[in-house]
């Protein structure tokens, strides 16, 4: 038997200093990842989206153990109704919700001493979605 104790260890993250991290990290992120072109495509629907990623928010949402994720949008969809192409400006808003899992940095790289979030442990969902239409000649059936 060993003459070491097993142990446990608890961590603690605040939302504000989560919040922060997150905030800092889109500060200092490429550009290329505040952008969201899609095509979406698929299902009747033809698509395609040209969209500014804002500075999202984050909030701990204790009864349900979620991240509640809150990312502004704007800029243009193309979409093709009855064979006629239309640009349309919006500005919207998506609510995810994150079931986090977190892992340690990798050994021998300067996250070695991180707690990041791991993308193929994480669920996400989204809650809800809204946009306006801004562009004023889109026709209503658009």
């Amino acid at each position: 038997m060993p003459d070491i104790a097993g142990f446990a260890a608890a961590l603690t993250v605040r939302e504000n200093a989560l919040r922060s991290a997150v905030q800092a990290g889109y500060a200092n992120g490429r550009d290329s990842s505040k952008r969201f072109d899609q095509s979406l495509s698929g299902g009747g629907a033809d698509m395609v989206t040209s969209l500014f990623l804002g500075q999202l928010d984050l909030d701990c949402e204790g009864s349900t153990n979620l991240l509640v994720v809150t990312l502004p949008m704007w800029g243009t969809v193309n979409t093709k109704v009855n064979n006629v192409t239309y640009v349309v400006a919006m500005n919207g808003v998506m609510e995810l919700t994150l079931t986090p899992v977190f892992r340690k940095g990798d050994a021998d790289t300067d996250q070695a001493s991180s707690i990041l979030l791991d993308p193929g442990g994480t669920t996400i969902t989204a809650r809800s979605w809204s946009a306006t239409v801004t562009s004023t000649d889109t026709p209503p059936d658009v």
